[in-house]
């Protein structure tokens, strides 16, 4: 198999991958923020009674499983930015199922959300 079409073929089940991700146990708001040095966002009111529960999800967690998966690391595809495929699958995955509404964001400012998330 070409490395083309591996890479077709390991990015065709981007979308189940996220899913299975976001299925997992999560995280609590304190840990995430604690693991990823998170202090530029203030607590969200709308989920302040759930915030020490772990149902969430950041970006970093779910790139992890996704390479798990695959077997394989986002820096295989290159750098973290828009000219990665892997990372830019995994983007519109997780944006496909934010604009669905399976997914509600931990804080959202002007329509941007914060890139914690957890399951509808």
């Amino acid at each position: 198999m070409s490395i083309r079409s591996k890479k077709h073929y390991e990015f065709e089940y981007i979308d189940e991958i996220v899913w299975d991700a976001l299925n997992q146990c999560g995280r609590t708001i304190p840990e995430i923020r604690n693991d990823l040095n998170i202090t530029h966002f203030s607590d969200s009111l709308e989920h302040k009674e759930i915030m020490n529960k772990p149902i969430w999800h950041s970006k970093p967690e779910i790139d992890k499983f996704v390479e798990q998966e695959l077997g394989r690391k986002l820096s295989d595809y290159g750098p973290k930015t828009r000219n990665n495929a892997l990372y830019n699958k995994i983007v519109k995955s997780i944006g496909r199922l934010r604009k669905s509404g399976a997914l509600i964001d931990w804080q959202k400012n002007n329509n941007v959300g914060s890139g914690i998330w957890r399951l509808d």
